[in-house]
């Protein structure tokens, strides 16, 4: 996706991903317009009036039907990074799930050992899933004022209101402590990332319930889930040199790690020369886990090493 700038050929799509939220879900998104559609009807059968591009034209005309972005229509994307490509936009990374992929030690795959062991699920409990995401799509299941209200749905699943109250705690805190760490130094986010760190959390809840995980396992390893739609959506928009970043990355591992600004590892760094950013010990992350939030602490700080390295650092290297 990133041959071009993505921003450029793939606009479009990106206002109406937002527009899909508010417009009549049973019709559709308009991506092209009646008017718009016979004028590349005429030029597609002018080029061959028997392909499939220009019959699908034709039809769409005969039913009187602009073209559509149906709720069924996921996009995935793949991305590379080197010299020939170009990164994504925070407008970008915005909206969408950033899932890195990394590469494999050769031994990995020449002495054919077995890879890690994943959170499998069936090609009919995923199946069950997407429909489900689609009809959440249809009928506007996760439009609500307060985004922390998604949560509330995982009650089907025989989450009592304690355990979703639990969550939700949690999860504000470690959003709010990204944010009083990152905003100084120019990388905040605002309602989507809460909104789709919510969803994704349902979604993880859903699929734990699904694979026939137990609900007192699933209350235990829910903040693997957090740790990975952190992962996903609030650190892959960070990038800057050494002056500007300064050790907002370690400060944001540690808080992450469950530090505050008087432990041994402290969630602090200094701005310029007196202004101080850090999490009070009232406001650190403590979560049941050893360690907690893995992926995103590991993340932070191998972009701090990379920073101190060579003076400039992205999530995507």
């Amino acid at each position: 996706m990133n041959l071009s700038h993505v921003e450029r050929y793939f606009a479009p799509f990106l206002s109406l991903m937002e527009a899909a939220n508010v417009l009549d879900e049973k019709t559709g998104v308009a991506l092209i317009d009646e008017q718009d559609v016979e004028l590349l009807a005429e030029l597609l059968k002018a080029a061959d009036s028997e392909s499939a591009e220009a019959r699908a034209a034709e039809a769409l005309i005969a039913d009187g039907r602009s073209f559509t972005i149906p709720s069924n229509f996921f996009f995935v994307g793949t991305v590379n990074v080197d010299e020939t490509t170009y990164m994504f936009s925070p407008k970008v990374l915005d909206r969408a799930h950033v899932i890195e992929l990394e590469s494999q030690k050769p031994s990995s795959y020449l002495l054919g050992e077995a890879g890690k062991a994943g959170e499998e699920i069936s090609v009919e409990q995923a199946v069950e899933l997407l429909q489900e995401s689609i009809a959440d799509r249809e009928e506007q299941r996760n439009e609500f004022a307060n985004p922390a209200q998604i949560l509330d749905r995982i009650k089907d699943l025989g989450f009592i209101d304690a355990e979703i109250a639990s969550v939700k705690q949690t999860t504000a805190r470690a959003l709010d402590g990204c944010y009083q760490l990152l905003l100084p130094v120019g990388f905040p986010f605002g309602y989507r990332i809460p909104k789709e760190v919510f969803a994704y959390l349902r979604v993880w809840f859903a699929a734990s319930i699904l694979r026939g995980t137990v609900r007192d396992a699933v209350m235990q390893q829910w903040p693997d889930a957090l740790d990975r739609a952190v992962l996903q959506k609030v650190l892959p928009k960070i990038h800057g040199n050494k002056r500007t970043l300064g050790d907002s990355l370690r400060a944001t591992a540690a808080f992450l790690a469950g530090s505050h600004t008087g432990s041994a590892d402290p969630a602090r760094y200094t701005l310029g020369i007196n202004t101080t950013v850090a999490i009070a010990e009232a406001d650190a992350l403590a979560l049941d886990v050893n360690p907690q939030m893995r992926l995103s602490v590991a993340k932070l700080r191998a972009m701090h090493d990379r920073l101190a390295a060579t003076g400039f650092v992205s999530f995507v290297s």
